[in-house]
């Protein structure tokens, strides 16, 4: 029998960098499919094991499906569960892609550079950096993402 596990509103606010491997739970069974929702729906599947739900899959673009709105464990039937897989965006083979981040940096050394680099991309985050990504070997379709959303144009001019 799958589960969901309606979760605090909190743990999903800044979906983006969500990097949670496991999530303790008493009451999952060892083995149990368990989807892990929020108030948009769906982020993540995973499994029980050993009392928490260890998450091997999160989903991009949340699956907007009714969960329970009480936080917690709940049974849900096989027909909730395929309607969660059938929403699931990008599933197929896993490809490669290249990730950039480029700032501009003024600094007296390479080593400042890069310290100064870590500071504004922990200071700036991922709602303020845009991400430029392309498919391995195809670079020139690169897409500006902010948030983990295609952007257009510069986000200081909004």
């Amino acid at each position: 029998m799958p589960y969901v596990l309606r979760v605090d509103e909190d743990m999903f606010k800044e979906h983006v960098s969500f990097e949670v491997s496991a999530v303790p739970w008493d009451g999952v069974p060892d083995g149990a499919e368990v989807a892990l929702a929020g108030p948009e729906g769906v982020y993540a599947l995973g499994k029980g094991a050993g009392g928490e739900v260890v998450v091997d899959e999160r989903i991009d673009s949340p699956v907007a499906v009714e969960a329970p709105c009480e936080p917690g464990l709940h049974e849900v039937d096989e027909a909730w569960w395929k309607a969660v897989e059938a929403g699931v965006e990008g599933h197929g083979p896993v490809e490669d892609y290249i990730v950039n981040l480029s700032l501009p940096i003024e600094a007296r050394s390479e080593a400042e550079a890069a310290r100064l680099f870590w500071s504004y991309v922990r200071l700036l985050g991922p709602e303020n950096l845009p991400l430029f990504i392309a498919p391995y070997g195809n670079e020139l379709e690169g897409q500006a993402y902010l948030q983990g959303v295609p952007h257009e144009g510069d986000p200081e001019e909004e």
